[in-house]
């Protein structure tokens, strides 16, 4: 079983995702997502998600909460769920793993696609991240609409 750290990153009242890179070998590829990536061998699930966050944006959260961990037994998959602010302007990140950043609200989010201003188009979000953002969104005492 794989295992993955995922943050939902809140500015405001929206969320920052990022369009995947179109690369054939990886997972997901065009379409939206949450950062998360997988654990090394004898890593924490929030070790792997502060070490995620810097690598893909160079962004240190002050405050990792966890929110939850899901199985995708389909995709032999355990995804360790945290949440955090946006502390920074979005303009001092750094994208280093993706095609863009986007910030959008939980209902657009909802719809499962989004539009990419640098294509110009819609894409659709991972099933997994709208999966795990459902759930998240539908949990009052997390996440208050």
């Amino acid at each position: 079983m794989r295992e993955v750290a995922l943050a939902m990153i809140r500015h405001k009242t929206s969320f920052l995702m990022h369009l995947r890179d179109f690369k054939p070998w990886i997972v997901n590829p065009g379409e939206w997502g949450f950062f998360a990536g997988g654990l090394s061998q004898g890593e924490t699930p929030s070790t792997a998600m502060v070490r995620e966050l810097w690598e893909e944006l160079e962004f240190v959260p002050r405050l990792l909460t966890p929110f939850n961990t899901f199985q995708f037994t389909s995709e032999s998959l355990r995804v360790h769920v945290y949440h955090c602010s946006l502390h920074v302007p979005v303009e001092q990140l750094n994208l280093h793993e993706g095609q863009e950043l986007g910030i959008f609200e939980a209902e657009s989010i909802l719809t499962g696609k989004l539009v990419s201003q640098k294509w110009q188009r819609m894409f659709p979000i991972t099933l997994v991240s709208m999966k795990i953002f459902s759930e998240f969104y539908h949990h009052k005492s997390v996440y208050e609409k």
